[in-house]
């Protein structure tokens, strides 16, 4: 592969209903998100990957020179980072062909209806500058093609379902003040069948030589494995649509450098952002952006100029999941959140070509082949 990066891209269409839950609930209603997390594609391939291809016993390792494509291409024995970066799934929006992203944080729409203007600012005022009501955060996904605004860009509904006690294998039951027993139910926020989601994963030169591998094991985990809640239920079953590998290339990174004509970029954060320090410094985009640029080029990091802050918005949020490796819940890390957002000024045209090379190949902070630390430019 002359290229650095392979892309594999694809619809994610579901064929039964499926619930991807964030431990988002109020009573017995567990919500769902309307996205496929990378991490719940990684971990469904994952397994399957590790039940053809590792043998290995609990402390195991493999013997120097021994190939294993589950530890290649998911989880590096040695602590390092695997070959596979899997991105998150966003729906699509099947009216104009764009994606559905999380809204930027310095959107603002007016409260009346009548009005509905819609500000793009770092200092937005309280009032609509049109009619003078209160300005309000707009929903929270936009189209990236004909930017139509919605809170839940798929279709959902609720199921109602007997819980079950699968240790005792029956139905499960809570047992009243007078020692009667009651049977438990719940009911899940599913997405509907016939959603679809752009599919990315991105392969480094090393990995390249798994790819049919890891395509045909993603079409078989996704439609005969699932993903989500409820997998023995038959939820969470999807079908694999379009798939097409390209090379990431230097001259593919350079158009995408032209296409920022203007001195002046925002960075958009897509997927949940993994940080060590209280706010994203500017220190830490522009090593990232510097490895990116290392890995795409295939040359030393380059000495990148400074640019200046505009403006910033972002939040916190806390991110956890579950470990493939030790086989239990991950600890829970603070993240920037999806939308969170960054103008600078004076960016020269080698940075626009290192952050382009960041926003296509690789990402921002911890848990990158989760997904985690995805961008967006403009």
């Amino acid at each position: 592969m002359t290229a650095p990066f392979l892309l594999i891209e694809a619809i994610a269409k579901s064929e039964t209903p499926m619930q991807i839950g964030d431990g988002r609930s109020v009573g017995v209603i567990k919500y769902t998100r309307p996205y496929i997390p990378g991490s719940v594609i990684r971990g469904s391939v994952g397994l399957l990957l590790k039940r053809i291809s590792c043998r290995l016993g609990e402390g195991e390792n493999h013997k120097e020179g021994e190939e294993c494509i589950y530890h290649e291409l998911i989880e590096d024995q040695e602590g390092g980072h695997a070959n596979a970066y899997f991105r998150y799934a966003f729906p699509i929006h099947i009216g104009c062909g764009g994606v559905f992203y999380p809204t930027p944080k310095t959107l603002s729409i007016c409260k009346n209806p009548q009005c509905n203007y819609t500000i793009n600012t770092f200092t937005a005022s309280l009032d609509c500058p049109q009619c003078g009501k209160t300005l309000r955060p707009t929903p929270r996904y936009q189209c990236s093609k004909c930017s139509k605004l919605v809170n839940v860009p798929v279709q959902t509904f609720r199921a109602t379902m007997t819980s079950i006690d699968r240790g005792n294998n029956t139905a499960a039951y809570v047992t009243d003040a007078q020692g009667e027993k009651h049977g438990t139910m719940h009911s899940l926020e599913l997405v509907e069948s016939g959603s679809q989601f752009k599919l990315e994963i991105l392969l480094d030169s090393d990995g390249e030589k798994h790819k049919e591998i890891l395509t045909r094991n993603l079409e078989s985990a996704l439609k005969e494995d699932g993903i989500g809640a409820s997998k023995s239920r038959g939820l969470g079953k999807l079908s694999v649509e379009n798939l097409t590998i390209k090379e990431l290339s230097s001259d593919t990174i350079q158009k995408r450098s032209d296409l920022l004509k203007d001195a002046n970029v925002t960075v958009r954060l897509l997927t949940p952002t993994i940080i060590e320090d209280e706010t994203l410094r500017i220190e830490t985009m522009l090593e990232a952006a510097r490895r990116a640029y290392s890995q795409v080029f295939r040359r030393g990091k380059p000495s990148l100029n400074e640019p200046k802050i505009e403006g910033e918005r972002f939040r916190f949020m806390t991110y956890g999941g579950w470990s493939l490796k030790e086989n239990r819940k991950r600890r829970l890390h603070s993240a920037l959140e999806p939308g969170s957002i960054y103008r600078f000024t004076e960016v020269d045209e080698e940075l626009k070509l290192a952050l382009s090379s960041l926003e296509r190949c690789y990402a921002i902070g911890s848990f990158k082949t989760h997904g985690c630390g995805q961008i967006l430019l403009s």
